[in-house]
């Protein structure tokens, strides 16, 4: 859909209920004749699977079935309250500090033109997600008590193994383990957060290390002509589209931010050499430094870029100060987050974790306890409910277009209202998607989901597609660290306003025509 209904609300509506944003996409899958993964050709055809989801427009109500079939990222579940106090008061602070900045220069230079705000949409969607995230889960896991909710744990725990000499002889150390571990662990914290915050996740430095692997084939004495092209040509291929969402005054503007917040965000003694000598050299003037790096780079511009993979040199590659600079401090925090201390306190605060969840579950025997998500296939099963929130807000398990309507805002690009939407809006024209005059946005069910899951198929108890989820609720977003039952939501498309937008808005009734629609 046009990114006016999928993005309906942008980064002020992201994590929030109520919401009203048609956030989906499709694709078809093709195969070759006999039903098989192939390349692309022509005579392909779309693929055939075993069994498809029928849809229901029937409509939900409160206290229906729903289960979700996807694939989360990762949770943090077992954390304990070591881990809530490293995450609260050191780590998402300086995570929403280094990605406001990112956000704010973005936005600078995509506000002055339409070229550059297209070619930063999906950089800047990506980097505000987690900024609002990390936000919403400090506020959250301290709103939650969640930092003393592990402690009672930890407490209870603690009395469980004192109370059997067998127990502290294999449990005894997990407590103390964890706070020594935490205790080396915090030391690195800031090079470990500033490096992949400020250095690692901004694309154009993982585009200059990239080339890492060709300069060291270029510094061989004796060089390998042919692996120096080969490799030249796999760059070419690689980095194909990469100056299309290049924009050389937005990465000036990051990289001296960035370069800026690591030297003065992390500990003097762990700032690398490359850094501190480039600091000493300028007087702290990154910004002159990061323009005359940029200039004349080979990286900065796709003509210099191509006529370099032609013919790769020694000379070249070597003069790119700030590929030097990027290299260096790669090298420089593999050290320190690889160190000797580094690993035997991860490795302690491994082994505590195994023996603190072992024993959780022995404490506990009754009670079922599952793992944390690692990026797999999972299923949750639940309900569709609304929720009250700690203050005693109530809020409705679903939205419709009413409310969306109400939130029109023609100035505010996040609000924006497609003429087409309204048209229909105002004849009330939902065709079989509607219902009681009206039509459905998003609804509320009690799945527990995370990062990952976003279009995961949510599935009734006839096993009927009823939407997609996308999201969850900010009052539950420690929900990763901590489960919420009666706060935590997951927030769905209804299949309904999808349907409706393919067909009444889109005109696609074709796509419809070949979905099993159970009515």
């Amino acid at each position: 859909p046009p990114s006016a209904i999928g993005k309906f609300g942008g980064d002020t509506d992201n994590w929030m209920w109520t919401r009203h944003t048609g956030d989906f996409s499709m694709f078809r899958i093709y195969a070759n004749s006999k039903n098989q993964a192939a390349p692309f050709a022509m005579d392909n055809q779309p693929y055939v699977p075993k069994h498809h989801l029928p849809i229901s427009i029937k409509g939900i109500e409160e206290n229906d079935f729903t289960m979700i079939m996807g694939f989360p990222g990762s949770t943090d579940r077992y954390l304990t309250s070591y881990g809530v106090k490293m995450a609260v008061e050191k780590d998402q602070p300086t995570r929403v500090k280094i990605r406001g900045k990112k956000l704010e220069l973005m936005k600078e230079e995509m506000d002055k033109s339409d070229a550059v705000r297209i070619q930063y949409a999906s950089t800047y969607a990506q980097v505000s997600n987690y900024w609002k995230y990390f936000i919403g889960q400090s506020e959250q896991l301290k709103n939650n008590n969640v930092y003393e909710k592990k402690q009672a744990i930890e407490k209870a725990f603690s009395e469980w193994v004192n109370a059997d000499e067998k127990r502290k002889e294999r449990y005894g150390n997990v407590l103390s383990d964890f706070e020594e571990a935490y205790k080396e662990i915090g030391k690195i914290n800031p090079t470990n957060v500033y490096f992949i915050e400020a250095i690692y996740s901004v694309r154009f430095n993982r585009f200059m290390a990239g080339h890492f692997r060709l300069l060291q084939q270029l510094q061989k004495e004796d060089i390998d002509e042919s692996a120096v092209k080969a490799e030249a040509m796999k760059l070419k291929e690689r980095n194909a589209d990469f100056f299309e969402s290049f924009n050389f005054e937005v990465e000036r503007k990051v990289m001296t931010a960035m370069l800026e917040m690591y030297n003065s965000g992390v500990p003097a003694e762990q700032v690398p050499d490359a850094l501190k000598e480039i600091a000493k050299e300028t007087n702290n003037d990154w910004g002159s430094w990061v323009r005359k790096s940029m200039e004349n780079s080979i990286f900065t511009d796709k003509d210099r870029y191509e006529e370099f993979l032609e013919n790769p040199t020694l000379a070249q590659i070597e003069n790119e100060s700030l590929m030097e600079l990027i290299v260096a401090m790669l090298e420089h925090y593999r050290k320190v987050a690889y160190s000797k201390e580094a690993n035997i306190a991860n490795n302690k605060k491994k082994n505590a974790s195994r023996l603190f969840i072992e024993a959780l579950r022995k404490m506990n025997p009754d009670k079922i306890y599952y793992p944390d998500a690692n990026f797999s296939l999972r299923l949750s099963y639940g309900n569709v409910l609304p929720y009250t929130t700690k203050e005693g807000k109530k809020y409705d398990y679903y939205t419709t277009i009413e409310g969306l309507m109400a939130k029109e805002d023609p100035n505010n690009d996040e609000f924006i209202v497609p003429g087409r939407l309204k048209e229909l809006y105002d004849k009330k024209d939902y065709g079989r998607y509607g219902q009681d005059g009206t039509l459905w946005i998003n609804f509320l069910s009690n799945n527990d989901i995370t990062g990952g899951n976003s279009g995961s198929p949510v599935i009734n108890g006839q096993g009927e597609l009823i939407g997609c989820a996308f999201d969850g609720n900010w009052e539950a977003m420690s929900g990763d660290i901590f489960f919420e039952d009666q706060l935590q939501r997951t927030i769905s498309c209804d299949i309904r306003y999808i349907l409706f937008v393919i067909d009444k808005y889109a005109g696609a009734t074709h796509l419809i025509d070949e979905m099993t629609i159970v009515s």
